[in-house]
């Protein structure tokens, strides 16, 4: 299994880091509460340039 957290762009002091194409991005929150939840476009984007999978 893998351990993708070392992937997710997010940091302890910012709710919402800037965009970093090199990670896999959250959608904006309104507090640290709020789960962490990904739209299914970048996480496709992440496993496309960040990751080099491809599709058949």
């Amino acid at each position: 299994m893998l351990r993708y957290y070392r992937y997710v762009n997010t940091n302890n002091e910012t709710i919402n880091p800037p965009f970093n194409p090199q990670r896999l991005n959250p959608e904006h929150r309104k507090s640290r509460r709020e789960p962490l939840l990904f739209h299914p476009n970048e996480v496709a984007r992440f496993a496309r340039d960040g990751m080099g999978i491809t599709t058949l």
